[in-house]
């Protein structure tokens, strides 16, 4: 008793009224007595052990109490002390967790599914950059979380067409949370940032996001292995990426929302492959669609979609002659 009495004091979680409590200086009050004195107990959430009751059910004899206490106390070392070791452990931890644990964690998951929601939500009012930089002239330009989506729809159809041999529901998760670190440094391209400097600080803005969830390991390795662009799935799902911009470009540019003239302070005309495709008269749509070919990894049904946006209008279908 008295070494768990000194362990409690050391981790300065209670009230002086616990210890007086506990030291039998308060007297015990029956189950269903007026519990206004649970002050000296320290509220985690207000949903959880407003009343001591839910702590010690039924205080019949010291042993029950020690129990129901030491239950508490590892409860709130590993969720409140430990911070991003108990994360890292918390697949275990749920598997293992004892009654009041679980009542712990169940009382976390709405804030956890809602924060998440909230940072992603981020995406819908997030412009994308390249639009900016052209000085693209619409009412309404195209956010990331539409790009994310026109992404994913593109996958869908570019895995229909050509039957590519791979997981295409771990293509869609990982297109839906490619542009997850965005939510935290913006849009930046690869005329603003180099990727390596990308990697770094979107990864570590990834990983606290996904910190909360349950799965945030597993939902990061899809991300990270998009970002590493090694396996089948990634390779796909970058091209998809790359080429949905292009395409975009193109409805852009068939909207003739972008002026070549009205450019000024826009550095990346001055890229050596920009410039030489507008140098050479391809218009601003034609440009980006040729610029991803040279410059994107992209396999001959890539290039197939690609050429067809040069040659066709997209927007709009073809009057049929009578």
């Amino acid at each position: 008793m008295e070494k768990l009495l000194n362990f409690l004091k050391e981790q300065k979680l209670y009230k002086e009224e616990f210890f007086k409590f506990m030291e039998g200086k308060i007297k015990v009050f029956p189950y269903d007595a007026d519990l206004s004195w649970f002050g000296c107990f320290p509220i985690v959430e207000d949903n959880i052990l407003k009343d001591i009751r839910l702590l010690v059910p039924e205080i019949i004899t010291e042993k029950n109490l020690l129990v129901n206490i030491h239950e508490y106390v590892h409860a709130l070392e590993l969720f409140e002390e430990l911070g991003s070791v108990y994360e890292d452990r918390r697949e275990e931890r749920e598997k293992k967790a004892s009654s009041y644990e679980k009542i712990y964690l169940n009382s976390k998951k709405p804030k956890q599914v809602v924060n998440y929601y909230v940072i992603c939500n981020k995406l819908k009012n997030i412009i994308r950059t390249g639009w900016k930089s052209w000085n693209v002239k619409r009412d309404r330009l195209e956010s990331v979380a539409e790009h994310i989506y026109g992404v994913q729809m593109l996958a869908l159809a570019m895995k229909s067409e050509y039957k590519y041999d791979i997981d295409i529901m771990k293509v869609i998760l990982m297109l839906a949370i490619h542009e997850l670190g965005e939510t935290a440094i913006g849009d930046l391209t690869m005329f603003q940032i180099s990727k390596e400097e990308k990697e770094k600080i979107e990864h570590e803005a990834v990983s606290n996001i996904l910190r909360g969830l349950l799965d945030g390991k597993e939902i990061g390795k899809l991300f990270f292995e998009f970002d590493e662009g090694k396996t089948k799935e990634a390779k796909f799902a970058y091209q998809c990426d790359k080429l949905e911009a292009d395409l975009q470009c193109k409805l852009y540019g068939e909207e003739n929302c972008v002026d070549l003239n009205d450019q000024k302070g826009n550095k990346v005309m001055n890229h050596p492959i920009v410039k030489e495709l507008l140098d050479s008269g391809e218009s601003w749509e034609t440009m980006w669609l040729k610029f991803g070919q040279r410059v994107y990894p992209y396999d001959d049904n890539f290039k197939a979609v690609s050429n067809y946006a040069i040659e066709n209008n997209i927007s709009k279908k073809k009057e049929k002659s009578i």
